[in-house]
């Protein structure tokens, strides 16, 4: 919406409404002859600190990480599985790490209660194959996971579907990654308010 104020014009008011508060603040002794200064000096504080707040929170929302699903298909294949690191820990798993480089077929362990999850990352432009349901399914076993999951921001062959329904591995397509992410950022947002 043309006009319509973003975070960083919030940021530029608070900035000039701070430093008109300082200057009346500064100035109190001119006005005082107008005003009670006691009266004058809580307005002007409870203006400084409302103005404090709200930038303390701006600027807080802005430094936590957010998931970027819109820009998923620019990502390299590294950038896309901190992403999936991000969008699991915010789901509830309160151990998540990346394996090493050279994985054996997992790229993600993910940890919670009951829950040893072995994630494969696929970042695609095509459909995902049968090859990484495989890669997860035999690579839970050398990690001590109890289940696997693909994850793509792009679909599945309907090949690989079945391969993951056959081994009880849960797929996570592009469109319901981009879902489950804004859930966890509004679930994040609402959390700060």
């Amino acid at each position: 919406m043309k006009g319509a104020l973003n975070p960083s014009d919030d940021f530029a008011i608070l900035i000039g409404a701070a430093l008109i508060l300082i200057y009346i603040w500064h100035h109190v002794a001119a006005l005082e002859y107008l005003l009670n200064s006691s009266w004058l000096m809580v307005v002007v504080g409870a203006g400084f600190v409302a103005a404090l707040l709200l930038f303390w929170k701006r600027f807080h929302l802005k430094l936590q990480p957010r998931l970027k699903p819109t820009r998923w298909q620019n990502m390299t294949g590294v950038e896309f599985e901190d992403q999936v690191v991000l969008w699991l820990k915010r789901s509830g798993f309160n151990q998540v790490v990346k394996t090493e480089y050279y994985d054996r077929g997992i790229d993600i362990i993910a940890a919670k209660p009951g829950m040893m999850l072995g994630v494969q990352v696929k970042r695609s432009s095509r459909p995902v194959g049968i090859a990484a349901v495989r890669a997860a399914v035999a690579g839970i076993n050398s990690y001590g996971c109890n289940q696997a999951m693909v994850v793509t921001n792009s679909t599945f062959t309907a090949q690989a579907k079945q391969l993951a329904i056959d081994n009880g591995c849960s797929l996570v397509d592009g469109v319901s990654l981009m879902a489950k992410a804004e859930l966890v950022n509004q679930q994040a947002q609402q959390s700060r308010i």
